[in-house]
Parts: structure tokens; sequence; C-alpha cells
């Protein structure tokens, strides 16, 4: 049996996905309370009351049927559902509940203290897809 050997790449059986991210405890907590969003692609935090209600209506527009109810007859609940799902699909943002419900990844988040005093939080994905 011949074996092959390539310079300089790295490779692996493995099918286990690891992710880390480090940011202010203080952004990680506006984050778990809606005030902002993660765009995982480039692991940045979005403002989540940047979103105007012109701009959530007319998204709304865009995917209600015919028989749902008018944009300024939805209740609290039914708007900020709406808010998520265009901050999802639109902005490519997502929740703290819906980065932590991975249908397939255990997700995992660590307080810190560092040297300096900082406050900062690591967290992020694991497992195997």
């Amino acid at each position: 049996m011949k074996r092959q050997i390539r310079r300089n790449v790295f490779e692996t059986n493995s099918s286990s996905t690891h992710t880390l991210t480090i940011c202010s405890k203080s952004d990680f907590e506006k984050w778990k309370r809606g005030e902002l969003l993660l765009d995982e692609w480039s692991n940045k935090f979005i403002d989540a009351e940047k979103v105007s209600e012109k701009d959530l209506e007319s998204y709304y527009n865009s995917i209600k049927k015919p028989y749902y109810k008018n944009y300024k007859d939805l209740d609290d609940d039914e708007r900020e559902s709406i808010k998520n799902e265009y901050m999802k699909n639109e902005v490519s943002g997502t929740t703290y509940d819906d980065w932590r419900d991975d249908g397939y990844l255990e997700t995992y988040s660590q307080d810190y203290k560092t040297e300096n005093g900082d406050e900062v939080v690591a967290f992020g994905k694991y497992g195997y897809n």
C-alpha cells in the first residue's frame, strides 16, 4: 500500500465542529435581553433597536397572506416575532434564544475576568454535524 503525504496541508477525519467567540459581558447581556443580535457570519453584534417600524411593516406585508391581520393589528408578542424573523432572514441577525436552540450542536458560555479587570464572556458551539 502506497502512502501519499501532502506538504502544508492539515487534514482530519473528524466531523466535529467547534466555535469560540469572545465579547464583553455587557454586550453578551444585551444580546440575552434582545437588545443586540449576533451576525454569525461576521461574529459581530447588530443593534436590534435600529430596525424601524416602517421596515418591519414593509417586511410583514411582503410575507403575509390575504387572511393575515394587518400589521397595525398585531399585538406586542406578534410584532416581536416578526422582528426576530426579519432580523434572521433580512439582516442575518440571530437572537440569543435562536442561537441556543440549535438542533445539531451544543452551546456553551463562560464568564471571565481579565488581569485588567475587564469582564468578558467566551461562548460557542460544539458537537458533531
